[in-house]
C-alpha cells in the first residue's frame, strides 16, 4: 500500500505524465505525420508545415491558462486539473481517429490543426497547475522536492511518447499503427481522472476562505500588483520551453533529417535525454532544498547557455555515443532548471493569485516562443543551412531568463533599502 504522501505525488502527476506523452507524440512523430496530412509537399516543407501545427496548438494556451487560473484561483486546484486532463483526453482519443490527406484532402490538416489547439488549452491548465498543488500540500523544508515531481513526470511522460513512437516506426507494424499512441494516451487520461476523484484540494487553497471568491478579476490585479513577477515567470517559461522543444524534440529531427540518423535510433536518443531527466530531477529537487532554489536555477541557465552549441556539435559528429552525451548534456541542466523553478515561481505570487500569476504568463510565453521553436529551428537549418541557429536561439534564452532573475532581485534589494 501506498502511504498517504506518495499516494498524493502519484495522482498529482499522472495528469502531467499523461499529458506530456500525448503532447510529445506529435513532435517526436512529426516527419511520419508530415507524409500522412502533407503529402503533397516534399519532406522539408512538410515538416515545417507539421512543425506549424505544432506551434499552432500553442496558440490557445494562453486563453486556457485565463480561464484555468481563474478557476483554479476561484474554484480550486482540484477542480481545475480535473477539467484540462478531460479535455486533453478528448482532443488526444480525436487525432488518433483523424483521417488522413489521402482519405479526405484538405480538411484532414484542418481537423489536425483543430485537435491541437484544443490540446494546448488543455495543457495550460496541468502542468503549472499540478506543480502549485503539491507544492501547497508539502511541507516547507521539501518544496522544491514536490514542486520536482511535476517536471519529472513531465520528462517521464515523454519518455513514454518517444517509446511508443519508437514501437509503431517500425517497418513490420501495419500502416494505421501511428494511431495506436494517440488512442493509448487518450485511455490514460480518463483512468487519471478516475484516480484524482478522491484527493483533497490544497490545504493553502482552503485556509483563503470566501478570499478567492471575491477575487474577480485576477489578470487586473496582476498586471497592477505582480509586473514583475510575471516578466520572470515568462522569461523562464520560454528559455525552459526554447530549451526542451529545440534541444529534444527538435533534436530528432535534427538528427533524422541532418544527420541522417534513422528514425528509430533517434527517437530512442532522444527517449534516453529525457529518462535522464526523469531521473535527475527529484535529486535535483533534494538538492535545491538544501542549498537554495534560486541559486540552482541560476547556475542552470549559465550552463545550458554553453551547452546549447555544444549539444549540436556532438549530434553533428555522426555517431550514436556522441549523441548520446549531447542528451546527457542536455539533461544535466535540464534538471537543474526544472527541479526548483516551481517553487521559485510559486513564491512570487500570493495564494489567492497563484494559479493565475504563473498560468497566464506562462502559456503566453509558451505560445510566443515554445511552441514556434521546432519551426524556427527547422527553417533556419533547412532553408538558411544555418546549423549553429537553433543553438544560438538556446542560449539567448538562457541569458535574457538570467537576467530577468537577476535585475528582479537588484530592484527588490534596492527598494528595501530605499525603505
Amino acid at each position: 500500500m501506498l502511504n498517504k504522501d506518495t499516494k498524493l505525488i502519484f495522482v498529482s502527476v499522472i495528469g502531467t505524465l499523461l499529458e506530456w506523452a500525448e503532447y510529445s507524440i506529435y513532435g517526436y512523430m512529426a516527419a511520419k505525420i508530415g507524409a500522412l496530412f502533407f503529402p503533397q509537399f516534399d519532406a522539408k516543407n512538410a515538416l515545417i508545415l507539421t512543425f506549424g501545427i505544432f506551434a499552432a496548438g500553442f496558440i490557445a494556451r494562453p486563453l486556457g491558462g485565463m480561464v484555468f487560473g481563474h478557476v483554479g484561483d476561484k474554484f480550486g486546484r482540484k477542480q481545475a486539473l480535473t477539467i484540462s486532463i478531460a479535455l486533453m483526453g478528448l482532443a488526444t482519443v480525436a487525432i488518433g481517429l483523424l483521417p488522413t490527406y489521402a482519405e479526405i484532402g484538405i480538411y484532414a490538416p484542418l481537423l489536425l490543426l483543430m485537435c491541437r489547439i484544443m490540446q494546448g488549452f488543455a495543457a495550460s491548465g496541468e502542468f503549472n497547475g499540478a506543480a502549485i498543488f503539491l507544492i501547497e500540500h508539502a511541507k516547507p523544508q521539501n518544496k522544491n522536492l514536490a514542486g520536482s515531481w511535476v517536471a519529472a513526470a513531465a520528462a517521464a511522460g515523454m519518455v513514454l511518447g518517444a517509446m511508443m513512437v519508437s514501437l509503431v516506426s517500425y517497418d513490420w507494424m501495419p500502416s494505421w499503427a501511428w494511431r495506436l499512441p494517440f488512442w493509448f494516451g487518450a485511455l490514460s487520461c480518463f483512468v487519471g481522472i478516475y484516480l484524482r476523484r478522491h484527493i483533497s484540494e490544497s490545504p493553502e487553497f482552503l485556509s483563503l476562505g470566501q478570499q478567492s471568491q471575491s477575487n474577480q478579476a485576477p489578470i487586473k490585479i496582476l498586471l497592477h500588483n505582480n509586473k514583475m513577477a510575471m516578466l520572470q515567470t515568462a522569461t523562464i517559461a520560454a528559455f525552459i520551453g526554447i530549451y526542451v522543444y529545440i534541444c529534444n524534440i527538435y533534436f530528432t529531427s535534427f538528427l533524422i533529417n541532418t544527420v541522417h540518423f534513422s528514425a528509430h535510433q533517434a527517437i530512442l536518443i532522444a527517449a534516453f535525454g529525457q529518462a535522464l531527466v526523469a531521473l535527475g530531477i527529484p535529486l535535483m529537487g533534494k538538492i535545491a532544498d538544501h542549498f537554495g532554489g534560486r541559486t540552482m536555477l541560476l547556475l542552470g541557465l549559465i550552463g545550458a547557455t554553453t551547452a546549447a552549441p555544444v549539444i549540436f556539435f556532438l549530434g553533428m559528429m555522426h555517431t550514436i555515443g556522441t549523441a548520446l552525451c549531447a542528451q546527457a548534456l542536455y539533461a544535466l541542466f535540464n534538471t537543474m532548471t526544472s527541479a526548483p523553478v516551481f517553487n521559485y515561481l510559486n513564491q512570487l505570487f500570493p495564494t489567492s493569485r497563484r494559479y493565475s500569476g504563473i498560468a497566464i504568463p506562462w502559456s503566453l510565453s509558451m505560445a510566443i516562443f515554445g511552441g514556434t521553436a521546432p519551426i524556427i529551428s527547422q527553417y533556419l537549418v533547412g532553408t538558411w543551412q544555418f546549423v549553429a541557429g537553433p543553438a544560438i536561439y538556446v542560449s539567448l534564452s538562457a541569458v535574457t531568463a538570467f537576467i530577468a532573475i537577476i535585475s528582479s532581485s537588484l530592484l527588490s534589494s534596492r527598494r528595501l533599502y530605499a525603505s
